[in-house]
């Protein structure tokens, strides 16, 4: 019978975390053999494999570090054969980087052992693919074994169980065939009809893509779309915003570091460039990038090689590069030629973003999205604008674009106490351009404030599961924690 997955030799350190995380208790093992399904573990203590959940960390060479949850099925002569439960997907897409690599041909495949027979693609024993430098190979795959997977589990469940489970696929499936507002940019005036073209062009193609638009005219937005739309939309989609990252922290955030390579690098992580993978990255505020981080941006761009702060040697990444700017980034004496060598390396034709007091009334359809959202997450929908609110919504001249209408859009929902909501439940937005800057950015910081400690109280505090949700380091988390002062509480 053949194997779901390829298993390969190999001799990696690990560590096993028994317990909860409050009374966790770990030891060092090896790890023998590893597949995507699981892995022979030589050293873990028998008196502790007892069949309920364990973890497993590791660092894969070249791949960073993972951690895996999972159960041990089965003892044999120091041994024990561990199942890995359902790993997320940038934990899944490192482990099969790893075993990929040592995969050798060897004239059987890897699945069942059979004679290959000089086929080509396809084992014509088993039937599963074996063309694994295709870029897509573990999607195809995964879904390829998904039946097989679930009837490797269901064995022991009664038909209320099933039952259950079968309702829990539909409605994951019903859920994933919606379209995605988020992912839509909302609009009809011309200049946005002419954004959605564009987008419908280019998202196919694996073309860069630069974004240019005044602050709040939601590029990343945009830049969803373009990934959402593109082969990539089942990869990870990684937005980098360059303005709240500290300028010390650029280098290591981008493009990782390997174990040593400052003070505080205790072992070797991935930047957000590696972590997006065969995926799409935005970068906003490219322009504000500094000189030495210019130079390595333009160098990846060139050759999709990525190097680590203190590694030697780089690693190939297939990233596609989404960039946000400003419209004042053109070429320049004064910028230098940074800008001039980026666009060379971008789409022929930038995306240009109008500010929306330029959209006409698209003003009126992005209000009426964002009500119907922000309504949903309150439990809470307000039919609709009172005839002085929609008033205030087309005359504003909404100098923080779409990001300010959003956010008095939300006031507006939380504070509405009718059927509809009001001008004086919106944030008013007549007390002068410099008030409003100053709002937005206040509501900025207490967003990203909650951001952060919601994610450290949702991890427990543990620093590394925190700054992995959070899709930033272990250094940046750290230096937010200090910004807005926050310390995890005393036991």
């Amino acid at each position: 019978m053949a194997r779901l997955d390829a298993r390969v030799k190999t001799e990696l350190p690990a560590s096993v975390i028994y317990g909860l995380r409050a009374q966790s208790f770990e030891e060092s093992v090896t790890l023998k053999e590893i597949s995507l399904g699981g892995a022979l573990v030589h050293g873990l203590q028998e008196n502790r494999c007892d069949g309920g959940s364990l973890r497993i960390r590791t660092e894969l060479p070249r791949h960073g570090e993972v951690e895996l949850q999972g159960q041990v099925v089965r003892e044999k002569a120091g041994l024990a054969a561990m199942r890995f439960f359902a790993a997320d997907e940038p934990s899944v897409s490192a482990l099969w980087g790893h075993i990929k690599e040592k995969l050798k041909p060897a004239g059987l495949c890897p699945y069942c052992a059979q004679l290959l027979e000089g086929a080509n693609g396809l084992c014509r024993h088993c039937r599963l693919c074996l063309d694994f430098e295709d870029r897509f190979y573990l999607e195809r795959h995964l879904r390829n074994t998904f039946a097989a997977r679930i009837g490797s589990l269901i064995s022991g469940l009664d038909s209320s169980q099933l039952q259950n489970l079968v309702g829990l696929i539909e409605q994951e499936v019903a859920r994933a065939q919606l379209p995605d507002p988020q992912v839509e940019p909302v609009g009809q005036s011309p200049a946005m009809l002419r954004v959605q073209s564009l987008v419908a062009r280019f998202a196919p193609t694996d073309a860069n893509v630069l974004i240019l638009g005044e602050k709040g005219t939601e590029k990343e937005w945009v830049a969803r779309s373009l990934h959402h739309k593109s082969e990539r939309r089942l990869k990870p989609f990684v937005p980098i915003k360059v303005n709240s990252i500290p300028v010390a922290l650029m280098d290591p955030e981008l493009f990782g570091f390997s174990q040593g390579a400052f003070r505080q690098a205790n072992r070797a992580q991935k930047g957000l460039l590696e972590a997006a993978d065969g995926g799409s990255v935005f970068i906003d505020d490219i322009g504000c990038l500094p000189p030495s981080l210019q130079a390595k941006l333009l160098r990846f761009l060139k050759d999709g090689v990525i190097e680590r702060l203190g590694a030697r040697g780089g690693k190939r990444v297939d990233v596609r590069i989404l960039a946000g700017a400003g419209e004042e980034f053109v070429p320049s004496e004064e910028k230098g030629r940074f800008v001039e060598d980026f666009l060379a390396q971008m789409a022929p034709e930038a995306l240009r973003l109008p500010a929306l007091r330029d959209r006409g009334e698209d003003c009126v359809l992005l209000a009426g999205h964002f009500l119907k959202e922000f309504g949903r997450e309150k439990n809470k929908a307000p039919e609709g604008f009172s005839d002085d609110a929609l008033e205030m919504i087309r005359n504003d001249s909404w100098p923080g674009n779409v990001s300010q209408l959003e956010c008095s859009v939300k006031q507006g929902v939380a504070a509405a106490r009718g059927r509809f909501v009001k001008k004086t439940d919106m944030a008013s937005q007549e007390a002068g351009n410099q008030a409003d800057k100053q709002s937005l950015k206040a509501a900025v910081s207490i967003s990203e404030k909650e951001a952060v400690a919601r994610a450290l109280e949702e991890n427990r505090y543990n620093i590394s599961r925190a700054a992995k949700a959070l899709k930033i380091s272990r250094p940046s988390l750290y230096s937010l924690m200090k910004k807005y002062h926050i310390q995890k509480p005393e036991a």
